[in-house]
């Protein structure tokens, strides 16, 4: 094993939680790899997660980077709707 070989950096439970955190990553200049996002779905006796793999020089970095996310509100500011609204019509 290489000093640049990849290693774990956390899991997710599907191929689409595992995008949003490498996107999440990429934006701030980290390169992360998924592994197992084609048995993540699987309905099986021990299902499969998708893991999240980054450089060893970019793991504390993506660490901190992820629980920082995770801890931040999501904050949603939903658009005014009228309430002069027409119904649809068929």
């Amino acid at each position: 094993m290489s000093q640049d070989d990849p290693v774990d950096l956390t899991t997710a439970p599907n191929e689409m939680e595992a995008g949003i955190l490498v996107a999440h990553l990429a934006a701030h200049d980290i390169q992360a790899f998924m592994v197992g996002e084609m048995t993540a779905g699987l309905r099986a006796e021990a299902p499969g997660v998708v893991q999240l793999l980054v450089r060893p020089s970019d793991l504390e970095r993506a660490h901190a980077l992820l629980t920082e996310w995770r801890d931040e509100p999501i904050e949603y500011e939903w658009p005014d709707f009228p309430d002069d609204a027409e119904e649809p019509t068929e």
